[in-house]
């Protein structure tokens, strides 16, 4: 038994399918790869971002930490010189 000449005939046909699917194939996956770098990009920025914001934050952050530190070791010399005046007035009215 032999092949039907049919078949013979479709084989360029078929093989021109196959290359235009492979090649459907091919397009889509590029395209999908391109997603995928122009997203990781995105992402990368958003995280170059969220760091630059966060590095400026803490330097806010430890800024107003040191002022509320200088405040508060002026708040207690000023409660300091507070308790030295109200000891002098004591001591001038005659009180111990």
């Amino acid at each position: 038994m032999g092949v039907p000449a049919v078949w013979g005939n479709g084989e360029g046909k078929m093989e021109s399918e196959i290359e235009a699917t492979l090649k459907k194939i091919t397009d889509t996956q590029l395209v999908h790869a391109k997603l995928i770098l122009d997203n990781e990009r995105d992402w990368k920025r958003r995280a170059e971002d969220f760091d630059r914001r966060l590095d400026a934050l803490l330097k806010v952050a430890q800024s107003h930490e040191n002022r509320m530190d200088r405040l508060e070791a002026a708040m207690e010399r000023l409660f300091e010189n507070m308790d030295n005046f109200i000891k002098g007035l004591n001591r001038g009215n005659g009180h111990s």
